[in-house]
């Protein structure tokens, strides 16, 4: 009976102390503005490109997307650009974004730790910000 009682509580324990997801832990300030850099692909087949987000109601839009990036394991996929916002602190923030390999998501390091958003939210916020999708890689090779 003791050993049951004592698996009971252990099994508790670790249900209790399962790691529930992490959040991002970006400023949660308004955004001010936000430059987007993409880089040239290695093969050549995809230009380098650039782009400025200077409405903050834009900027809002992108980053409550980036507030919901949950934290998960890193892995080898390199970043394909960088994303670096002010807000309206003029505190400024620097990501590295990458395209991930699961179609749902969309994934970002920041801090030195891999988060990940829903993929068609994030692509949307960019496109209504006035960011051109084709020269966003889509795919991690």
């Amino acid at each position: 009976m003791k050993a049951f009682a004592f698996l009971l509580i252990c099994l508790a324990a670790l249900g209790c102390s399962e790691k529930s997801p992490t959040l991002v832990n970006l400023p949660d300030a308004a955004g001010k503005s936000l430059r987007l850099e993409i880089y040239p692909s290695p093969d050549g087949k995809r230009p380098a490109a650039s782009f400025n987000v200077t409405e903050p109601k834009s900027v809002n839009a992108i980053l409550g997307i980036l507030w919901q990036g949950v934290e998960q394991t890193d892995h080898k996929c390199a970043d394909i650009g960088t994303a670096t916002i002010t807000f309206a602190d003029e505190q400024t923030v620097t990501i590295e974004i990458l395209p991930g390999h699961e179609t749902e998501y969309y994934e970002f390091r920041y801090q030195r730790k891999n988060h990940r958003v829903p993929r068609n939210a994030f692509l949307a916020a960019l496109e209504k910000a006035g960011i051109d999708l084709s020269a966003i890689p889509k795919e991690c090779h």
